[in-house]
């Protein structure tokens, strides 16, 4: 009879120490793959931050046009900058797809932000949630959207504040935000205010 025990013990406790293994082994692997999904959009958004900060912070540069800003909306901005080896200013226009849905990605919410420089080809330099412009005057206040559909509006821009925010093309593995979608994300702000405004 001591043996049915011993044998019955055993299983049972060999059980829990299987369900217990299989749960940590879960869990690592939701942790792991989260982590994964955040380190790839970190990159990401390290990668695309560090292009639109050199084009902005050149922005005026060499320009003697005196027109530098051709528009400027809370989605797109064009504008010139000497952004090339040869210095010579170019036109740079960055806007955001006005497409909800993009092709090879789950997520309902990414958009492509796209670079056109002096109007050749456009480049996708990236799929991002959100892309948005805000612009501030000489006194460091923001300026309304309705100014800026002037030129005399847009030469008063002084430094542009640039949101970015960069969600996983896909869910985490897990249901652990109890039923809602969340995405993982990062996000990255920067007021930039060009030398040569």
């Amino acid at each position: 009879m001591h043996v049915l025990t011993d044998i019955l013990g055993s299983i049972f406790i060999g059980g829990l120490v299987l369900l217990l293994h299989f749960g940590l082994v879960s869990r690592m692997n939701y942790v792991s793959t989260d982590m994964l999904l955040s380190n790839l959009n970190g990159s990401n958004t390290v990668e695309l931050s560090s292009i639109v900060e050199y084009d902005f912070n050149k922005i005026a540069y060499r320009d003697t046009t005196n027109i530098v800003f051709e528009s400027a909306t809370k989605h797109s901005i064009k504008f010139k900058a000497g952004v090339s080896i040869d210095s010579l200013p170019k036109t740079i226009y960055y806007y955001l797809d006005t497409t909800k849905q993009i092709k090879g990605t789950e997520n309902p919410n990414d958009r492509a932000l796209y670079r056109q420089v002096s109007g050749k080809s456009v480049e996708l330099i990236g799929i991002v949630t959100e892309f948005t412009l805000n612009y501030l005057d000489s006194s460091y206040t923001p300026m309304n959207y309705s100014t800026l559909l002037t030129q005399a509006g847009r030469d008063k821009i002084k430094g542009i504040d640039v949101y970015l925010k960069v969600e996983s093309s896909c869910l985490p593995p897990s249901d652990e935000t109890g039923g809602e979608e969340i995405y993982p994300f990062v996000e990255w702000r920067k007021t930039i205010y060009p030398k040569n405004l």
